[in-house]
């Protein structure tokens, strides 16, 4: 059986969001507007993200949103990025709560 990339794989996860009205990344409209809320956050923020993951916005516009927030995308990583990459995962957290 041939190797089948990431995408490929989760590709009907793709196709059902945009049938569905939703972006290549999933955003739904509804949370443009929660975006407005990430405003409010006051404490030190830490937004980690995955570079493939397919089903969740996008990490970087969360941390936009979220004054003073620092964003890691974990390259190759997909949704489950907390256990396809844990060493990174836990070297930010732990790299972040030092710095709190």
């Amino acid at each position: 059986m041939p190797t089948r990339s990431r995408f490929e794989k989760h590709s009907h996860l793709f196709q059902t969001r945009q049938k569905r009205g939703l972006g290549a990344r999933g955003v739904e409209p509804g949370l443009l507007q929660q975006a407005a809320d990430l405003a409010h956050l006051t404490v030190a923020t830490l937004v980690v993200s995955a570079g493939e993951d397919l089903l969740t916005p996008d990490g970087a516009g969360i941390a936009a949103a979220i004054p003073g927030a620092r964003h890691l995308a974990i390259p190759g990583a997909g949704h489950a990025v907390g256990l396809e990459a844990p060493d990174a995962v836990n070297e930010a957290v732990l790299a972040h709560l030092a710095r709190s």
